[in-house]
Order: C-alpha cells, then sequence, then structure tokens
C-alpha cells in the first residue's frame, strides 16, 4: 500500500501544468519515455525522434520520467495538452500497472493509441552460479527451496514481475520477488548474486550473458533468436504457455484532434517503413514491427492485453505493495 501511495503521489507531482494546446508539430515536441536511458522503450524513443526531427524541420527530444514502476512518465504524458506534441512511448507496463494498483492517477483510457513500434525478445537469465543448466534443472531447485530463490524486477507492475508471476503460476513454484528502481539495478545484483533470477529484453542483458555473470535459460518466441542461439525457446524447454513478449507503442493523450493522431500515424510509418530504421532497431534486439497497423492494432493489443494481465493478477494474488 505504501508503494502504492507513492506512485500516485509522485505521479501527481509530476504532472505537467494543463497548457493550452499549440499547432503541431510544434517548435519542441517532446518524447516522454517512463523508463531509463538503454532500455528498449529508449532506444526506440531515440531512433525515432531523429528522423522525425528531420521530417518536422524542428527539436524532438526525448525525456526520461523514471519511477514508480513508469506510472510517474505515464501520468506525466497523460495530463500534457492533448496536441500530439507530447508523445508517450511506452511498454505493456501500460497494460499491467493498473490490473494490481486500483487508485493510480490515470487509467490507459486517458491516451489514444497511434502505433505499435516492436517488439523485444525477454529471456529467462539465472546468476551464472546457480547450480541449473535449464529451465526443467531450475524449476525443481525452486520447488525444493520454496521461498528461498529471489527474483529480481525493475518494479512492481512491469513486465519482468508479470512474466516471472506467470512463470510460477505454470510451475507451481514459490520464488520471491525483490523489487527494484531500475533494470540496471535489478540485473546487477543478479550478476552479484543478490537476487538469482529474472526475466529481462536481451538488450538489458546480453553484456552480462558475454561477461559470462549470468546464463541465459530459455527465450520468449516461437523461434530462437539469433542474438542468443544456444539458448532454447520456452516451447522447446517443455513451457510453452509462457507468453512473454513484450511491445513498445506510441500513445498520445485522449481528446488529441484526430488530424493530429492520423499526421502522427503517417509520419511514424514512414519512418518505420525504413530499411535503416529497422536495422537499427535490429542492432538492439528490438524487432520492428513490420506490419505497420497504426491506431487499430496497438489499441486492439492494448485491450487483450488488459485482458490477459488482469486475470494473472487475480490469479497469483497480486496485490499492491
Amino acid at each position: 500500500m505504501r508503494h502504492a501511495l507513492f506512485a500516485m503521489a509522485a505521479a501527481v507531482a509530476a504532472a505537467p501544468a494543463h497548457a493550452q494546446p499549440q499547432a503541431f508539430p510544434a517548435p519542441v515536441v517532446t518524447m516522454v519515455v517512463p523508463t531509463s536511458a538503454g532500455t528498449s522503450s529508449d532506444i526506440v524513443a531515440r531512433a525515432l525522434s531523429t528522423r522525425l526531427s528531420g521530417k518536422w524541420n524542428n527539436s524532438v527530444v526525448v525525456d526520461n520520467k523514471t519511477g514508480a514502476s513508469g506510472s510517474i512518465g505515464i501520468g506525466y504524458a497523460g495530463k500534457a495538452a492533448p496536441d500530439g506534441n507530447t508523445i508517450l512511448i511506452v511498454t505493456n507496463t501500460i497494460s499491467m500497472l493498473g490490473a494490481i494498483n486500483k487508485n493510480l492517477p490515470w487509467t490507459p483510457g486517458d491516451f489514444a493509441p497511434v502505433a505499435l513500434m516492436g517488439r523485444t525478445v525477454t529471456a529467462l537469465v539465472v546468476n551464472a552460479d546457480l547450480p541449473v543448466s535449464n529451465v526443467k534443472e531450475l524449476v525443481a531447485l525452486a520447488q525444493s527451496k520454496p521461498g528461498q530463490i529471489n527474483y529480481a524486477t525493475p518494479g512492481v507492475g512491469t513486465p519482468h514481475h508479470l512474466y516471472t508471476e506467470l512463470f510460477k503460476l505454470i510451475t507451481k513454484t514459490d520464488i520471491a520477488h525483490v523489487p527494484y528502481k531500475a533494470t540496471a539495478g535489478a540485473t546487477v545484483d543478479i550478476a552479484g548474486g543478490r537476487a538469482q533470477v529474472g526475466f529481462f529484453p536481451l538488450n538489458s542483458v546480453m553484456s552480462l550473458v558475454n561477461a559470462k555473470k549470468i546464463k541465459i535459460l530459455a527465450t520468449a518466441g516461437d523461434e530462437r533468436t539469433p542474438q542468443a542461439p544456444d539458448a532454447p525457446t520456452f516451447k522447446e524447454a517443455g513451457i510453452a504457455d509462457v507468453h512473454a513478449s513484450s511491445w513498445i507503442g506510441i500513445f498520445v493523450p485522449k481528446n488529441t484532434p484526430q488530424a493530429v493522431v492520423d499526421r502522427l500515424d503517417r509520419d511514424i510509418r514512414s519512418v518505420m517503413a525504413d530499411k535503416t530504421f529497422q536495422e537499427e532497431l535490429q542492432r538492439q534486439e528490438v524487432a520492428p514491427n513490420t506490419k505497420l497497423g497504426g491506431p487499430a492494432e496497438l489499441g486492439s493489443l492494448l485491450a487483450s492485453d488488459i485482458a490477459r494481465w488482469k486475470d494473472v493478477v487475480e490469479k497469483a494474488g497480486i496485490t499492491e505493495q
């Protein structure tokens, strides 16, 4: 409960003053990223901002507003003027936080979907010294030591959190949650052995994997990823129901004029269709969305995700922390 109250208060305090709408695009357009630099949404924002700035002949800045598992940045963007000049780039955290905390100062309904940018490959990782070499051995170890193995996340309600809770439900294991303030702290502590397990996007753990401080047991997706070809998929590991693919979407405040949403949709489609942009994302372990389904695609995905994670939260008995 203390966490929920802090998140709500911080999000309200961080909200921008209600500015008068400006013409779009304004001389400065802000992309709000509710996670730290180097995360998947930040990588997408920085690649996109450079190209849109050139297209609009203005300044497109990335503003990392972190804290409270992303709630602060999401709430900040939701209270901006609905003119398209404040854009939220966020992972599926936006569909998860409300399933846990019923008292958030924002809801997904405060936003209009614009574009699904891409997906990241999520990996189940463990400390290199943990005496397991595959998922079945991890499950057996966790079942033999209920509550004695810890998993790290960058906060309550993040994809990392709910993916692990889904894994626990499927495998009937008891692994203790240790929430951190950011991805870096969580992955560093898994590498150092202060936590043992975690679900993370590949781009946030590959340096530690290459340094042999953590190891990958499985990855989400239908096929093995080229970045970690020796790691089996969850289906290959015998747990087909672990759906842990994170997506990255672009939203604007609700009531943004449809003409502005259409302009954003058109300009972002143009950027995403560019092969060099797609290759830049792929180098950072982000799979670009080549379907280019626009607002309808992202809106449908958000609705289905909200229902799915609400069900996981209820079955896992997750409460506000």
